[in-house]
């Protein structure tokens, strides 16, 4: 019995299950897929955070140059180190993600390659 029928093969594939190969055939698969799913919502939100550093460099500069007479001197000061701060912010979480996207590339590099 060295050569067995489709019949034999789908009737055993059944009763014994998914062999080993199959099993690691779906799982790489899937694993990959999850990674790669990951990447896409993280370039997405990549595009989300390339946004809100632009806003804060131009309200920054909104801050720094006022088109009203400055009345208030403290309240200038505390608005010019706000902005700065949300910029750092924004510039903070743009890095967060990009370092994000290249941890999972790496390791999809890492799991997935021949």
């Amino acid at each position: 019995m060295s050569t067995l029928s489709s019949y034999m093969k789908e009737a055993l594939a059944i009763i014994k299950g998914d062999t080993a190969e199959v099993i690691a055939a779906k799982n790489e698969r899937k694993g990959k897929s999850a990674f790669d799913s990951q990447i896409a919502a993280l370039k997405a939100k990549l595009v989300d955070d390339e946004s809100a550093v632009e806003d804060a460099q131009e309200r920054l500069k909104e801050a720094y140059y006022p088109s009203h007479i400055i009345s208030d001197a403290k309240h200038y000061v505390q608005n010019v180190v706000q902005r700065e701060e949300a910029l750092e912010y924004a510039k903070d979480c743009k890095k967060q993600t990009e370092d994000s996207i290249a941890k999972y590339e790496d390791t999809i590099k890492k799991i997935f390659s021949a």
